[in-house]
Parts: structure tokens; sequence; C-alpha cells
């Protein structure tokens, strides 16, 4: 490594040269970096973009539209990691949903069953199924899924008083939109 004489350890003029050389480049550098990583989401790219991620993680595209193949890629990214664990199924399963609050619970026999606050588009709930049918392992297959929204859940009253709940609680024979949601099964 090359000596630096004593003189000009102290140099304004030096730390200049190398600031301009040097940080200022890596610092353009790493601004268009920062400034391509948000564009990289398989939800924000369309196109060959699209077949780029598929041959990367191996899935082709078969003819299908963008937002069909982004679901399949989702999925097929979960699924080249998993090993089949419940912790391996839950990332395949928010590939797909972006839920915190889902639960995956075992089922008899040889099954899952997810309960979510997530209802994903129709046309996705046989793709979603596949997928975690695949990343579970041998003899395990998805039993279903469980919708249910937390804010309009059917409920009971946790007060033992009569008070009636028209929002959470029973519905009204004369207005079929009051009471509660129930759960749906997919």
């Amino acid at each position: 490594m090359a000596k630096v004489d004593e003189g000009y350890v102290e140099s304004t003029q030096l730390a200049k040269l190398i600031d301009a050389l040097y940080l200022k480049g890596l610092q353009d550098i790493e601004d268009a970096i920062f400034s391509i990583i948000p564009k990289l989401s398989i939800d924000d790219i369309t196109g060959k973009s699209l077949d780029g991620i598929g041959d990367i993680v191996g899935q082709s595209r078969n003819g299908l539209d963008d937002a069909t193949y982004k679901i399949h890629l989702k999925g097929k990214i979960a699924l080249n990691s998993s090993e089949g664990t419940l912790s391996d199924l839950y990332i395949v399963w928010n590939a797909f949903s972006g839920s915190v609050s889902s639960l995956i619970r075992e089922i008899y026999p040889a099954g899952i069953e997810v309960e979510t606050d997530i209802s994903p588009p129709t046309a996705f709930i046989p793709i979603i199924k596949e997928y975690l049918d695949r990343a579970a392992v041998a003899g395990v297959k998805l039993g279903g899924i469980v919708l249910y929204d937390p804010v309009d859940a059917f409920q009971f009253s946790s007060s033992i008083n009569s008070t009636t709940d028209s929002l959470h609680g029973f519905g009204d024979t004369a207005d079929l939109n009051t009471g509660g949601k129930l759960a749906g099964l997919l």
C-alpha cells in the first residue's frame, strides 16, 4: 500500500480530491440502487420483468395474465424455501394475504386449516390452496380457509345484562343488514 507523505495527511485539498473521486460517486450509486429497490416488488412490475422473475424462481407463465402470474410467482417464491413446517406454511400464506393475524392449525386427520381476517379474491383461492398443499409435508392437505371480519364479526355480549347489540349480535327480521357477520368457509 502506498504511503502518504506526512505533509499531506491534514491537507484539505487531498480530502476534497478523495471525496470527489470516491465518496460522491459511491453516494450516487447508493442513491440509484435505493431508488430502484422499491420498483422491484412483484406487485409493481409487469410483462417481461415478471417473466424474468419467473425464470429465476422456476415458474413459467403458461399464457397467464399478469395478475394471475403474480399470484403464482409469490407462491413459487415462498414454496422454494418451504420444508413443510408450520412456520413455512405461514410464509406461504402471508405471501398471498399479507395478514398478520391469521392462524394455521392442524385438523384431524392429516390436515391444516387457515383462519384469517383477509379475504383473497375468489378467483385466486384455488391457486392459494394449491400452494399451501404443496408447501405442507407429504400427506397433509388444506382442509379449508375460514374467513372472518374482526370488526363486524358475530359475537355474544360480554355483559350479563340483557343489552342488545344490533351491530354484532343476532340480526333483526325487519332489517336483514343488522347483526354480526358469520365466518365463511372456503
